[in-house]
């Protein structure tokens, strides 16, 4: 299948990201080995990617560790080809940031719609 233009430039700001995502927090985490232990959670690498491609930071993420990890959303019209987007994303971020075949990626949909409601009554 064949992506759309439009497909196209969202996969490829999905690519920018991923890619300086990974490289920002590469650098530091080259820094954070030199700071004190109790200085270290202070480093945002997910805020500075986002910085670095002017885009809004809305979104402070960290898991159970105290990590921080990037979390982006696309909002696409109906039959914009969300799922097709969204497969594509993960493709990218398996390949570009994580760069192994482990992990988890979240993948949400809303359940409530249109047709779902007109049968619940």
């Amino acid at each position: 299948m064949f992506l759309k233009n439009y497909q196209i430039k969202v996969v490829g700001e999905l690519k920018r990201f991923f890619q300086t995502a990974r490289e920002t927090r590469e650098a530091i985490e080259t820094a954070r080995k030199s700071l004190p232990e109790n200085m270290r959670h202070s480093l945002n690498w997910v805020q500075t990617a986002f910085a670095t491609l002017h885009k809004p930071y809305n979104d402070t993420s960290i898991n159970g560790f105290g990590n921080y990890y990037p979390r982006v959303c696309i909002k696409v019209p109906t039959g914009g080809g969300k799922t097709l987007l969204a497969v594509e994303a993960i493709r990218e971020y398996k390949n570009l940031f994580a760069q192994k075949r482990t992990g988890l990626v979240v993948w949400i949909v809303p359940s409530e719609t249109i047709y779902s409601q007109k049968f619940k009554n």
